[in-house]
């Protein structure tokens, strides 16, 4: 069909409004024949269509969405090998402004693979290790009497080292609950950065320790969760789980991934011996392949039960690598 017989307008060809679960969805042809969709809030439509046309409207909505983008922050969450590195990757490339941090960096609300040490001990950290002072000033942030310093990030062959400050990690039941919830909870008030990107900072490595050193209950790590909750009020975030439809194929994929050039597995031998070594495997006589896959299914299960129960506004559930580009952009 010839586009002039289609072709209503120069401008606006097209323009339908359907409601389904509470959103909108806006659908567009503008000029000759390029198509345009947009997903909106019903509240945020709303609020914007009276006396307006249908072009000022979605400007309206487009300006409001880029607002509200130099406030927002998101948490990538899921399961080892879930994807949690690449769809970081993907939202840096959607949201250039934004700084993403992975595991190991500084990060305002996440302590994994860093030392947290008050100036007593860093001063002796320092002293013992002169040789490389520099190096660990330089890998060091400050908040208030406490140091926090990114270890794995400091390339170094001294024998024992980064096991030495590995002992100052808050997790794997290092510091009491009582003090480690302190911690975490008082870095959630104190974080003042928009525009993040987090990797894994919400959900793996405290459930992990919560689980494997602490033996605590679903009920609890849920109770645990609604502090949380409480200690970002007032914070714009978005929660993007990755679920994990096959755990043990994934574990496969994995442990493949993880493998140096010549196959050996550099990642499974030492997340297995994490698992069957913890106070929970223990006391439970778990052991080997199948019972970390069992530990999987349940961590998974709680997680996204925690998703439905506490962040439940907050949170989009996407399919461990087999979500669409669409998906992402309409967060």
């Amino acid at each position: 069909m010839p586009k002039s017989d289609y072709r209503i307008a120069p401008v606006t060809l097209l323009f339908l409004y359907f409601e389904v679960a509470g959103l909108v969805a806006v659908c567009f042809r503008v000029c000759e024949d390029r198509l345009f969709f947009y997903t909106f809030d019903v509240k945020e439509y709303n609020s914007y269509t009276h006396d307006q046309t249908v072009s000022q409207s979605i400007e309206a909505m487009n300006n409001s969405r880029k607002k509200s983008d130099k406030h927002m922050n998101y948490f990538v969450e899921g399961l080892q090998g879930s994807g949690k590195s690449t769809l970081v990757q993907k939202l840096s490339e959607l949201h250039p402004k934004h700084t993403a941090i992975r595991e190991g960096d500084y990060s305002p609300v996440e302590l994994a693979w860093c030392a947290y040490v008050d100036e007593e001990v860093y001063r002796k950290i320092l002293e013992k290790y002169s040789d490389i002072r520099s190096m660990i000033e330089e890998k060091t942030f400050v908040e208030g009497n406490n140091r926090i310093i990114c270890y794995t990030q400091i390339i170094t062959d001294i024998p024992g080292f980064h096991k030495d400050l590995e002992q100052y990690e808050i997790y794997n039941g290092r510091r009491s609950y009582d003090e480690f919830k302190e911690i975490v909870l008082r870095r959630y008030m104190a974080w003042q950065q928009d525009q993040m990107i987090f990797e894994c900072s919400l959900f793996q490595n405290t459930i992990e320790d919560m689980i494997l050193f602490r033996c605590a209950s679903d009920e609890e790590i849920l109770e645990y969760y609604r502090l949380v909750r409480e200690a970002l009020e007032g914070r714009d975030y978005r929660i993007l789980y990755l679920q994990a439809e096959d755990l043990r194929a994934n574990l496969d994929v994995i442990r493949k991934e993880r493998s140096d050039d010549q196959g050996n597995e550099m990642w499974f031998p030492l997340m297995s011996r994490y698992f069957d070594e913890s106070p929970y495997a223990k006391a439970n006589g778990l052991q080997g392949t199948g019972d970390l896959i069992r530990h999987f299914e349940h961590r998974q299960k709680l997680e996204l039960r925690i998703c439905e129960e506490v962040f439940s506004d907050r949170c989009t559930i996407l399919t461990s690598k087999n979500y669409t580009e669409h998906e992402i952009a309409v967060i």
